[in-house]
């Protein structure tokens, strides 16, 4: 017989199609997560931060309140950050986030506490499996946290390497279902809210070779997997 998992993980249990239908559950939402998910989210936009060269035109795919997004922006140079989502108040969070940004950015720099650059950035609603862009026309594509939401991965899979250039950058980043249970038991036993909610992203999370599957399909199959943590980090680049 199998054992069984300690977390029950084995099968996937997708998460629900209605999510955050309303703007203060929204604004909730992202306090939450500046709290809960603070280091990977700090983590992930100081990669991308250093993968920016100046002029590069860069999208996340699957930008949730563009706290990645605002955070590379003020570590990067001069380039063109264009954040998508699917959800219409995730976008509006994400642009009261960009003018909160915008102001403080404005004071340090007016203070002289400052001296790097504020990329530009756009938060759009779209169709994440029409990705509003031509072909082979972005430097860097990259996803955090959201790829186990998309009804069909596969489907945006194609778009990422549809939009991004043959020589671009591809780096996604999402929990892993077949994370070792070691960690996902240290993340519960220091987390004092949102133990459930983290439970329910884990359980419709993918396993490795689930994505390893998805990217074959997609035509991203030379792309890496490893596991950092209870994270997937898929990229095409070292």
């Amino acid at each position: 017989m199998e054992k069984q998992s300690l977390f029950s993980l084995e099968e996937r249990v997708a998460g629900p199609q209605v999510f955050l239908d309303n703007i203060n559950d929204t604004r909730i939402y992202d306090i939450d997560i500046r709290i809960s998910m603070s280091i990977p989210i700090e983590k992930t936009s100081r990669i991308i931060a250093d993968k920016i060269k100046e002029g590069d035109k860069v999208l996340d795919a699957g930008c949730n309140t563009g706290l990645v997004a605002l955070m590379a922006a003020m570590a990067a140079p001069a380039c063109q950050i264009t954040g998508i989502e699917d959800n219409s108040n995730l976008v509006t969070v994400a642009g009261e986030n960009y003018c909160l940004a915008s102001m403080m950015y404005g004071a340090m720099k007016n203070a002289g506490k400052t001296n790097t650059g504020f990329a530009n950035i756009d938060f759009k609603y779209s169709n994440m499996e029409k990705l509003p862009f031509p072909d082979n026309s972005l430097d860097i594509v990259y996803s955090f946290a959201r790829m186990h939401r998309w009804t069909s991965p596969v489907k945006v899979l194609k778009e990422i390497k549809r939009v991004c250039k043959k020589n671009g950058i591809i780096y996604i980043c999402d929990t892993a279902r077949d994370a070792h249970e070691g960690m996902v038991s240290f993340i519960l036993q220091y987390t004092s809210r949102g133990a459930k909610e983290f439970m329910e992203e884990l359980k419709a999370s993918y396993t490795t070779s689930e994505v390893k599957e998805m990217l074959k399909e997609s035509g991203l199959g030379d792309m890496d997997i490893c596991l950092d943590g209870v994270n997937m980090v898929i990229t095409n680049k070292e």
